[in-house]
């Protein structure tokens, strides 16, 4: 078994009416963080959100490339 422990870290919360395709959501925002070699420590879906964990410090990158493809 694998752990690693990071002391800091930012969670994205995408929460909207049309998330029901939460993995299609999902989907959209992992391709660009992996364009941009953001590392996605964690994620979950639940109901209409999709929670995004990504190193501390990572937030101003990951909100400048979500920003074309969502409303932020």
């Amino acid at each position: 078994t694998f752990l690693q422990v990071v002391a800091s870290v930012d969670l994205l919360y995408l929460h909207g009416p049309h998330f029901q395709d939460r993995y299609g959501i999902a989907d959209a925002a992992f391709s660009p963080l992996g364009k941009a070699n953001i590392p996605i420590l964690a994620a979950a879906c639940a109901g209409t959100s999709v929670y995004i964990v990504v190193p501390g410090g990572c937030a101003t990158e990951v909100e400048a490339c979500l920003t074309e493809t969502f409303v932020l």
